[in-house]
């Protein structure tokens, strides 16, 4: 299983960053024995700045916010209140 999640907003004056994570579950079992293996990383970066919204892939390439909140869940939530700030 994988899947994208948001990570806790840091804000600095007008500025609100917020890292979208992509966690990965994975699991086996064989005869007595369970594997499990979970990790964790960046996927994406979210920028709220005094010029709007914006995000960015970890290579620096501009994502579509629209694209990304069909996959992330309570993004579209969470724009709306920072949007409000």
């Amino acid at each position: 299983m994988t899947r994208l999640e948001l990570g806790n907003p840091m804000a600095i004056d007008d500025l609100t960053l917020v890292i979208i994570e992509r966690l990965s579950i994975n699991a086996n079992h064989a005869a007595n024995t369970l594997w499990v293996n979970t990790s964790k990383e960046p996927y994406a970066l979210l920028i709220r700045d005094t010029s709007g919204l914006h995000a960015l892939d970890m290579t620096g390439q501009q994502l579509v916010i629209e694209e990304l909140i069909k996959e992330v869940p309570g993004l579209s939530e969470f724009i709306e209140r920072v949007q409000g700030i």
